[in-house]
């Protein structure tokens, strides 16, 4: 069994868009267990990710969260 998934991330702005698929492009990867891939649409960015299992899904997604949890975390500081 095959499980995908996908992470839409609305920016305000194509800048702002931009600034999270250059922080998000170098996490994408592959592995015989997972793979993902990143793609730049206006102000949405996009990751799909392809896994076995649904252990890896949730790794790999809570990984790309937390990413963005901290992201979301320093632009509140500034």
């Amino acid at each position: 069994m095959k499980f995908k998934n996908s992470l839409k991330i609305s920016a305000k702005n194509r800048k702002e868009a931009q600034n999270v698929y250059k922080l998000l492009k170098p996490e994408m990867q592959k592995s015989d267990r997972f793979s993902s891939k990143i793609e730049k649409l206006k102000n949405i960015v996009v990751i799909n990710i392809t896994a076995e299992d649904a252990v890896a899904l949730r790794s790999v997604m809570n990984s790309y969260l937390r990413i963005l949890s901290m992201k979301e975390n320093v632009d509140e500081l500034q």
